[in-house]
C-alpha cells in the first residue's frame, strides 16, 4: 500500500501561463519560467537548448513579470513597470527591437513603446499591446494586415502602430 506524505513542500504561486505549439511559459511570484522546444530562442532563457522542466528567463531589468504571451517561435511579457519585454523569431520585427531582425534569445524591451501596457499578445509574426487608456498597439508582420490598417505588405514594421476602430 502506498503511503501518503502527511505534508508537501510549498509550491510557488502561479499567476499567469501561457503554453504554445512548442512551448509554455509561467510567471511565479514576479519570475518567469519557460520550457519545452526553444525554437528562435523562445525560451529567452539564453541558453541554446531545449528544457524539459522550467527554467528561468530572467528580464534584462529588475521589472518583474505579470503576464505572459507565447506563439510558435517567440515570447512576450508585460512587465511591473508596464513595458513589454520579448525574445524569439523576429524576422518580421516582432520583438520591437528595430535592429537586425536576428532571433533574440533572453528578454529585452519592446523599444518606441512608450505607453503602460496593460495585456500583450503575440501572434507567430506579430504582437499587439493593449495600453492604459484602452489604445491598442501593434508591430511585426502586416502580410494578412494584422497590424489594423488599410493596407498590407511584406515589410518588417518593429514599430508599433495604433490600431483605428471604426
Amino acid at each position: 500500500m502506498d503511503r501518503v506524505p502527511s505534508s508537501l513542500p510549498a509550491l510557488p504561486s502561479v499567476s499567469d501561463f501561457a503554453v504554445g505549439e512548442l512551448h509554455g511559459c509561467g510567471v511565479s511570484q514576479g519570475t518567469v519560467y519557460c520550457w519545452g522546444a526553444n525554437t528562435a530562442q523562445a525560451l529567452c532563457t539564453g541558453l541554446p537548448d531545449s528544457e524539459q522542466e522550467p527554467r528561468l528567463a530572467p528580464p534584462s531589468n529588475d521589472a518583474r513579470g505579470q503576464q505572459i504571451s507565447v506563439s510558435r517561435s517567440n515570447t512576450c511579457a508585460r512587465m511591473t513597470d508596464g513595458t513589454v519585454q520579448c525574445c524569439g523569431d523576429d524576422r518580421h520585427g516582432q520583438l520591437g527591437r528595430g535592429d537586425s531582425g536576428a532571433p533574440r534569445s533572453a528578454f529585452r524591451p519592446v523599444i518606441s513603446l512608450a505607453d503602460h501596457v496593460v495585456h500583450v499578445v503575440t501572434s507567430d509574426g506579430s504582437a499587439c499591446a493593449l495600453v492604459q487608456g484602452g489604445a491598442v498597439k501593434c508591430w511585426g508582420s502586416n502580410e494578412y494586415g494584422e497590424l489594423g490598417g488599410q493596407t498590407r505588405d511584406g515589410l518588417r514594421h518593429p514599430q508599433p502602430s495604433q490600431v483605428t476602430f471604426r
